[in-house]
């Protein structure tokens, strides 16, 4: 759900060879995002990060997370050992599939504010992208 601590375990086994970040994203921190478009929100976050990382290191990111590393990495490349995206995608070009993402996104951000939190995770657990989970993992994420 946009929790920095949600990569608390990944991060926990990388850290012996690893130093690890995981930031909350811009929006997931119960703030409004400090900017109104996807460009602004990866500027914000490259602001924040810049000046934590080393010479040359690796994203990973889920979702918008995921979105966000691709278009870090586009910035800086040269810097870059390894990106691994789950679940991102660059983006749809076409205005009316974004109206129609846009449309189930709101949807979603709707159901997930107004009905019982362990219900609506429940159903957002059933669709089609968490098909790989058990019962006991679903039940796990509520």
């Amino acid at each position: 759900m946009g929790d920095a601590a949600e990569w608390g375990p990944v991060a926990e086994r990388l850290s012996g060879r690893h130093y690890c970040l995981a930031p909350t994203l811009p929006g997931h921190d119960g703030r409004p995002p400090a900017a109104e478009d996807f460009a602004g929100l990866a500027e914000a976050l490259w602001q924040r990060l810049a000046p934590q990382l080393p010479e040359r290191f690796a994203l990973a990111g889920y979702s918008l997370g995921g979105r966000l590393a691709l278009a870090l990495a586009q910035r800086c490349p040269q810097r870059l050992t390894g990106l691994i995206l789950e679940g991102a995608h660059p983006g749809l070009r076409d205005a009316a599939e974004r109206e129609q993402r846009r449309a189930h996104d709101e949807a979603w951000a709707a159901r997930l504010e107004q009905e019982p939190r362990a219900q609506a995770l429940a159903a957002w657990y059933r669709q089609p992208v968490f098909a790989s989970l058990s019962e006991a993992q679903r039940r796990a994420l509520v």
